[in-house]
C-alpha cells in the first residue's frame, strides 16, 4: 500500500545491517536483504512527474485559499510561490525572515542555507500567521510545534479542483 515507505524502511534496514557488520563485527551477510523476491516486492522508484499547469492555477488557488486551516493554506501557497522544498518551508522559523531586506533564509539540504526573496504576496500570507512559537508554520496539535503533514488538506483541495497533484 505504501511502497515509498517500504523502500525507505528497507534502505534503513540494509544500512543497519552494514553498520552491524562493520562496527560490531556481526557475522551476518549484509546482502541478506537483497533477494530477488524482495526486490520485486519493493519495486522500482519512479520519480514524480506531476506538475501544476498554468491553466490549473486558478482552480488550485481557489481551493487552497478555501482551506479552513490558515496555516496550511499559507504554507501551500508559499511552497508554490517560493519553489522551496517541503521540509525547507516546514522548518522555517520566524528568525529566518528578514522583514527589512525582504528575504527568507531557507536551510537547504544541499548548501547550508539559501536566501529567497520575500515577495509582497508571501509577506502578506506570512505576516498574518499566529506567532505561537518559533515556527512560522506552527501547529498546536503536533509534538514538534510545527506543521507536519499538509498533504491531506492538499489532496482534498486538489480533489475539489479536479487535479491530481502531489507535494514535491
Amino acid at each position: 500500500k505504501r511502497p515509498t515507505q517500504f523502500r525507505l524502511a528497507l534502505r534503513m534496514f540494509r544500512a543497519f545491517l552494514r553498520w552491524a557488520v562493520e562496527e560490531r563485527g556481526l557475522t551476518i551477510e549484509p546482502t541478506i536483504a537483497r533477494t530477488r523476491k524482495l526486490t520485486r516486492l519493493v519495486g522500482k522508484t519512479v520519480p514524480k512527474s506531476d506538475h501544476l499547469l498554468k491553466n490549473q492555477l486558478a482552480s488550485w488557488f481557489k481551493e487552497v485559499t478555501a482551506i479552513e486551516n490558515s496555516v496550511i493554506s499559507a504554507y501551500l501557497q508559499c511552497l508554490l510561490i517560493t519553489g522551496a522544498r517541503r521540509n525547507e518551508l516546514l522548518n522555517l522559523k520566524w528568525s529566518d525572515i528578514d522583514w527589512k531586506s525582504s528575504y527568507i533564509t531557507l536551510h537547504d539540504k544541499v548548501d547550508e542555507f539559501r536566501p529567497v526573496p520575500l515577495s509582497p504576496y508571501v509577506r502578506s500570507l506570512i505576516s498574518v500567521l499566529p506567532r505561537e512559537n518559533c515556527w512560522v508554520f506552527s501547529s498546536l496539535t503536533s509534538k514538534s510545534g510545527r506543521l507536519v503533514e499538509p498533504s491531506i488538506a492538499h489532496r482534498k483541495a486538489c480533489l475539489a479542483a479536479g487535479l491530481q497533484l502531489t507535494l514535491h
